[in-house]
């Protein structure tokens, strides 16, 4: 019986490898994307909001599925370090706002290590056959009084924006083309320079050493209360460290 029983097991894998093998690759990852919520874009709008969607849920390599190469050759090639740099500075920023150690300087220096800015509002402004004109708005940071960071910090700005060189400092505002492909999904035409693909390498290089100091100052806020002067001292002093490796 048992023997039947692992025949038949057997079986069914087979018959189920031979079933996916039927599928081609890329309709098979489109079939699994889809029931994970990044189906293919079949307009303009789906494009935009799922890119949307992708990059503030810091899904990188999902987020490269709805813009053309070279740009999404460089999502896909730093989502990995892209992803757990955000998710530190996302859970840092959290920390330091439950504690009340925040400032609007720390705010600016996390801000700019930010991969790429979660807060942005697309929408389609023309369309006209197989080409549409889409803008995104990337929300800034709002201060209450301290805004030149920088001025005492010896940092690496080359960590900085590290998958959106490309894009101008927020609060901006930008216009990028969303084309439609051969296999009709749709997909947003954003530039890659050689500076951003330099950029990305970096960041690959380079994560870890980012990553770990947001990971120790949020530790530490967590173990012991401080105050925002000891937190900056504290964050500027790793930062810099990193900037020197």
């Amino acid at each position: 019986m048992r023997r039947i029983l692992v025949l038949i097991a057997i079986v069914a894998v087979v018959g189920v490898g031979g079933y996916l093998f039927l599928f081609k690759k890329k309709d098979l990852r489109n079939m699994l994307d889809s029931a994970s919520g990044y189906p293919p874009a079949t307009n303009a709008k789906e494009a935009v909001d799922l890119f949307a969607k992708a990059i503030k849920n810091r899904d990188y390599r999902q987020a490269a599925k709805y813009v053309t190469d070279p740009f999404a050759r460089e999502l896909d090639k730093g989502a990995d370090a892209a992803k757990e740099l955000g998710e530190g500075i996302d859970d840092l920023t959290s920390r330091m706002k439950n504690d009340g150690v925040i400032t609007d300087e720390i705010q600016i220096i996390l801000f700019s290590f930010d991969p790429f800015w979660k807060e942005l509002t697309p929408a389609i402004v023309k369309e006209s056959g197989s080409e549409a004109t889409a803008t995104f708005l990337f929300e800034g940071l709002t201060f209450r009084g301290q805004d030149r960071a920088f001025e005492s910090w010896r940092l690496d700005l080359r960590m900085m924006r590290a998958l959106s060189v490309d894009f101008p400092l927020p609060p901006a505002k930008i216009t990028a083309k969303v084309v439609k492909q051969s296999d009709d999904s749709w997909k947003i035409a954003f530039p890659a320079s050689v500076a951003q693909q330099a950029a990305t390498s970096r960041l690959i290089d380079r994560y870890k050493d980012y990553v770990n100091p947001f990971k120790i100052v949020s530790q530490e806020i967590k173990r012991d209360p401080t105050t925002k002067e000891n937190v900056k001292k504290r964050l500027k002093e790793l930062l810099e460290e990193a900037a020197q490796n």
